[in-house]
């Protein structure tokens, strides 16, 4: 969760991030900023979930590891609290307005990414509704203008 003193999504969850550095390849900027923000060495699988932008590209890394929250130090600049979540809590914290709302592609691409490496996730449940379907069913156009 952001420190509601920071300009971008004050007081909102969100996910971890930031910006690459002058030489930095994505990768080595995703563990940078984690463990500036979170004190924790993470290990991303795969190839990063990547997509285009207004003006840049923005990569997802995805990890998959045991990281018990006792071990989080969180950078008190960056960050004020942090929680484990399920696909179903994370969308309704969105609908409420608690979570930053990245793109529809965002959150499309993240979600399609975990449906088709359900193995990889084993304890994720899958369902036949499309990415997009299981961002906006249900969703107050005023909630999600208001994100």
């Amino acid at each position: 969760k952001r420190p509601q003193n920071l300009k971008f999504a004050p007081g909102k969850w969100a996910i971890t991030g930031g910006s690459a550095l002058q030489g930095e390849d994505s990768i080595t900027a995703a563990c940078r900023e984690t463990k500036e923000e979170l004190g924790i060495d993470i290990y991303p699988i795969n190839k990063p979930i990547r997509y285009k932008r207004k003006n840049d590209f923005t990569d997802i890394w995805v990890v998959k590891q045991d990281i018990n929250l006792d071990d989080i130090k969180m950078q008190k600049e960056e960050v004020s609290d942090v929680k484990w979540v399920t696909i179903e809590e994370l969308r309704a914290m969105i609908c409420r307005g608690e979570f930053y709302r990245y793109s529809d592609e965002y959150f499309g691409l993240l979600l399609e990414y975990i449906k088709d490496n359900n193995k990889t996730f084993g304890y994720l449940e899958t369902s036949s509704e499309s990415s997009m379907d299981f961002w906006n069913s249900d969703m107050d156009d005023e909630v999600w203008n208001n994100v």
